[in-house]
């Protein structure tokens, strides 16, 4: 079991690749069943407009799309917002098939609200992965020191020293490199 965690505001299209020896398998009725896990309701897909939160009754499973394009492929759109969420939640997928391919999965998905800051320091982060990816990185013989800089190839974004196998200070051999 997979676990994914992804907006609240994000649609999730789930699919399911039927193959045999490399071939999509056709003329299935994967079926899924979609269970939210801090009440232990189900999604009942036989409400009129918008499918509801139900302990029992109703149609627990709902028959997965079948591909037009993909040989084999099968897939359900799931919108949280849609289905009055709102908050953390975490749902299980539970996927079935009882026809000639008989499979059980289960995909385990959280859903929450990232706040924005999240994504500005992920931003961020990455903006320097990049910077000590491109940038210069020097080592210096006499300190026993490894240097990342920044754009201007002057100022050090991130400093280490370096150690031997033996935990002494060196630039050559080196088997450990500890922030300073």
């Amino acid at each position: 079991m997979q676990t994914i965690i992804r907006e609240i505001d994000q649609a999730h299209t789930m699919q399911l690749l039927m193959t045999k020896d490399g071939l999509g398998i056709t003329g299935q009725t994967p079926t899924v069943e979609i269970r939210r896990l801090s009440d232990g309701l189900y999604l009942d897909h036989d409400a009129v407009t918008t499918p509801y939160w139900v302990s029992s009754g109703g149609t627990k499973e709902k028959a997965l799309t079948e591909s037009t394009d993909t040989d084999g492929l099968y897939y359900i759109v799931f919108d949280p917002t849609a289905v009055n969420s709102s908050g953390k939640d975490q749902y299980n997928f539970i996927v079935r098939n009882t026809g000639t391919y008989a499979l059980e999965d289960i995909e385990h998905i959280i859903y929450e609200r990232i706040p924005t800051d999240s994504v500005d320091l992920m931003l961020d982060m990455l903006a320097y992965l990049y910077k000590i990816n491109r940038n210069r990185l020097k080592i210096d013989k006499t300190a026993n020191t490894l240097t990342y800089y920044d754009d201007d190839q002057t100022t050090p974004l991130r400093v280490f020293d370096l150690f031997d196998n033996n935990g002494v200070p060196n630039w050559k051999n080196i088997l450990e490199r500890v922030p300073v």
